[in-house]
């Protein structure tokens, strides 16, 4: 019974370091917020300014009240009962494709290797593997295992392969 205390006092109190952590990083997120929503605002601001010229006339009511309902962060409730001000998103634009232009995809690891294994068309040593292309070891030896073990190179001695 007394080990069961123990362990409970030390959970009780882990968990109350972690809230403190978790309160520390929300305010930390509630001020980085509060600080890009300002800087958004400023930007806002000095581009609308910077825009508007002479010839153009006040924004009617209806964009006014637009305007004003744009520029105000959402609220979110938060579980604690608090409110919190949200920073608005910008949906991300994704970049229209070229027709008739296929994807490009870069080469895997993998294929680079066997690739390479294949060019140069004798033994190739881990050593020179890493040098040709510039892969740490440990990712060469995982790539030198899935190719020996899909049967596309082979190992000649210790350290030594070839392509099949």
């Amino acid at each position: 019974m007394k080990e069961f205390e123990e362990f409970t006092k030390a959970v009780s109190l882990s968990m109350k370091a972690l809230a403190k952590v978790i309160e520390a990083a929300a305010d930390q997120l509630e001020e980085h917020v509060r600080r890009q929503y300002t800087s958004d605002k400023e930007n806002e601001k000095s581009t609308a300014g910077r825009q508007k010229t002479a010839a153009q006339s006040e924004p009617t009511k209806d964009e006014a009240e637009a305007s004003k309902t744009a520029e105000a962060p959402s609220e979110a409730v938060v579980p604690g009962g608090d409110l919190q001000k949200e920073a608005r998103r910008q949906p991300r634009k994704s970049k229209p494709s070229k027709p008739g232009q296929p994807k490009t995809r870069q080469q895997s690891a993998t294929q680079t290797v066997y690739l390479h294994m294949q060019a140069v068309g004798d033994v190739v040593s881990l050593d020179d593997l890493q040098k040709d292309t510039g892969f740490q070891r440990e990712k060469l030896y995982n790539i030198v295992y899935r190719l020996k073990k899909s049967g596309k190179i082979k190992a000649v001695g210790e350290g030594l392969y070839t392509a099949v």
